[in-house]
């Protein structure tokens, strides 16, 4: 399977009022969770990373972004609409249209945590604290079980932003309520072992519930989606569960003298 990923940030620079200091945090949470074994286990020459790119340089990419049977986009920056159209502020000066952003490719994923306020700044955005994610065990069977379930999942489209129409992306002093949702509930989902793969459609059921328990009642996360049986693709896999339940492990080995532990497996 071909996969790629687009991530793009845009803090603005340090000296103007509308610098966002958590934007650097945003990106390596999502890295770090792309190259997590929960995220599929990319490597690192499946993701570009984009610092505030001009237009021109972040359309130079789009031979490396068509092509490929899933096309993840990850945007974290100020954002807003016009005449009901969402941009996003790639940079601070040009506003790139959010529809831009969808390429000819059978799956694609993009989610945005950026502001749809009418046009203007809004300095609400903007997210802090680092959580990290668990170390690669086994990357082999992550990728696997990842693009198994990829592959077996109808061509689509899926959009998920921070928020609805008209609303600002709240911001707190510990992080981004949207971000520090999202990546919240695929821990809590890896640590749960209900299931091998979390949908797109089980992820926009949870993050809006932990965005209430963040505290949030003005923020309203919003999905759209292009062919509805796409929401049965996967965001996260589980493959620790995956091994811990069909892969057989090798029967016990004692030595003379030594305890036998009934679970002493090598």
């Amino acid at each position: 399977m071909k996969r790629r990923a687009l991530i793009i940030g845009s803090p603005f620079p340090a000296n103007s009022n509308y610098y966002l200091p958590g934007v650097k945090s945003d990106i390596h949470q999502m890295i770090s969770f792309l190259q997590s074994d929960i995220g599929g286990g990319w490597l690192r020459e499946e993701i570009i990373y984009l610092n505030s790119p001009s237009a021109r340089k972040l359309n130079a990419f789009n031979p490396y972004l068509i092509g490929n049977d899933l096309l993840f986009v990850y945007f974290s920056g100020h954002g807003n609409q016009s005449f009901g159209a969402d941009q996003l502020y790639i940079n601070n000066q040009e506003p790139y249209p959010l529809s831009s952003l969808w390429k000819n490719v059978p799956r694609q994923i993009i989610i945005t945590d950026s502001c749809r306020t009418e046009v203007g700044y809004d300095s609400f955005r903007g997210l802090g604290d680092i959580m990290g994610f668990f170390p690669s065990r086994d990357k082999k069977l992550a990728r696997e079980l990842y693009e198994n379930y990829v592959m077996n999942s109808p061509a689509g489209q899926f959009l998920f932003q921070s928020c609805g129409k008209n609303q600002a992306s709240t911001d707190t002093p510990e992080g981004g309520l949207f971000t520090k949702s999202l990546i919240s509930t695929l821990q809590t989902w890896a640590w749960s072992e209900e299931s091998y793969a979390l949908s797109l459609q089980n992820l926009v059921n949870k993050v809006p519930s932990r965005l209430q328990i963040e505290g949030s009642k003005a923020q309203n996360p919003t999905a759209k989606i292009r062919n509805r049986q796409f929401l049965e693709a996967p965001l996260a896999v589980n493959p620790a569960l995956y091994r811990e339940h069909f892969i057989p492990k090798r029967n016990p080995v004692y030595y003379r003298d030594q305890p036998q532990y009934s679970n002493f497996v090598f």
